[in-house]
């Protein structure tokens, strides 16, 4: 019998590599998605921009949307340039990266 795979949300800051959320679930849609970006955004400021994939809760229309009010650019990588190295910003460059595996556990 196959598991189901785990989908694990990793927000990082870019320019000290500090993770700043984790979240694990077996699915993590916009509306999780927009959950941790707030709780982020409470801490520290909003950054300037977001590095991700091109995964559907990345680019759902909720999520545009809250991007656009919060005045976040978003920079979706290249389908498949996953382990694409970081890009490593000066201290205050203000780019968070999502990174987000998909994992079965047996």
């Amino acid at each position: 019998m196959k598991r189901p795979g785990f989908r694990k949300l990793n927000l990082i800051d870019e320019a000290n590599r500090e993770a700043l959320c984790l979240e694990v679930g077996i699915s993590i849609p916009s509306a999780r998605l927009i959950r941790a970006l707030n709780r982020l955004i409470e801490w520290y400021d909003a950054p300037d921009s977001v590095r991700m994939d091109n995964g559907p809760e990345m680019t759902s229309h909720d999520f545009i949307e809250w991007a656009a009010a919060k005045g976040v650019k978003l920079n979706h990588i290249e389908p498949g340039e996953l382990n694409r190295p970081g890009f490593r910003g000066g201290s205050n460059s203000g780019e968070w990266s999502h990174e987000e595996v998909p994992e079965v556990f047996a």
